[in-house]
């Protein structure tokens, strides 16, 4: 796409052409957690033309990136950050494995 050019809003986007029935439950997925408040990337069935030419519906899947985070109206920072890896770079630890190794 050219600068500043949008596809339903995105410049960054994948087109998947799934032959499997998968493709339908992992959308049915999507939209559950949506609805219960998880961040999710944009995702829909979408009829694809290339030249004029009807080359079949795909799956239409924005990507996880800071424009996931802006369209949630959330601060732009890492998806991927937990309690988890603080816990493991220090040592400590209050799961079952401490409970097994005492």
């Amino acid at each position: 796409l050219d600068k500043g050019e949008l596809i339903q809003g995105h410049r960054i986007f994948n087109l998947l052409n799934d032959p499997t029935p998968m493709v339908v439950g992992q959308q049915l997925i999507l939209d559950l957690a949506q609805e219960s408040g998880l961040l999710t990337p944009v995702s829909s069935f979408v009829r694809v033309k290339l030249n004029d030419k009807n080359i079949g519906v795909y799956h239409y899947e924005t990507a996880a990136d800071e424009g996931l985070l802006r369209a949630s109206q959330r601060m732009p920072g890492s998806i991927y950050a937990s309690s988890l890896a603080s816990s493991v770079a220090t040592g400590s630890s209050s799961g079952p494995a401490e409970e097994v190794q005492k």
